[in-house]
């Protein structure tokens, strides 16, 4: 039914590249040249699939076995151009601007009060990082941390555009800071 519903193989799925098979600990998987469409009892009883770059991330994060575990839902429209799937421990977020980027744990939380993609922080520009102190994620309007048990936000600074190309000293008298670019 997944399958029809994304158009047959004239669709974002493409011809099948395998029949269903069992992934372990429940999970059905029918594989496509677009990406895998998954089921698992334990994520609503619907197929959900996974595809185009959403789907090279989570390549990139080992699939179910990963920290993301199964899609929670299909791929669907997000805020500001993004496509994003759901999965049992986190997002992946794709836009045209950014790239696919996986948000998870307490950085998904904050994220998703903030008001995800189409809230102040922007699309995800990167996935996430350990700190000395924690963890840390870019996003299009600020890197957001979680250190301590607490949130930070730091925000880009405006810089003038000619500190921006080859190695410069560039200095504010607006915030009288002293910046190695």
């Amino acid at each position: 039914q997944r399958y029809a519903s994304l158009g047959w193989e004239r669709g974002v799925m493409g011809l099948p590249r395998s029949s269903e098979f069992s992934a372990g600990h429940n999970v059905r998987v029918n594989q496509f040249e677009g990406g895998s469409i998954y089921w698992h009892p334990k994520t609503g009883g619907d197929a959900h699939a996974v595809y185009g770059r959403n789907f090279a991330e989570y390549r990139n994060q080992r699939y179910e076995n990963g920290p993301l575990g199964m899609p929670t839902s299909s791929e669907f429209s997000g805020r500001k151009g993004a496509r994003v799937n759901r999965f049992q421990n986190g997002l992946i977020i794709w836009t045209p601007r950014t790239g696919s980027w996986t948000v998870r744990g307490a950085l998904l939380q904050e994220f998703g009060r903030r008001g995800f993609e189409g809230g102040d922080l922007g699309a995800p520009k990167s996935n996430e990082w350990r700190t000395g102190k924690g963890w840390a994620q870019d996003f299009e309007k600020g890197r957001l941390y979680f250190e301590g048990g607490r949130f930070r936000v730091d925000r880009p600074v405006d810089v003038d555009p000619r500190c921006m190309t080859g190695r410069v000293l560039c200095i504010s008298k607006g915030d009288n800071k002293m910046r190695w670019m």
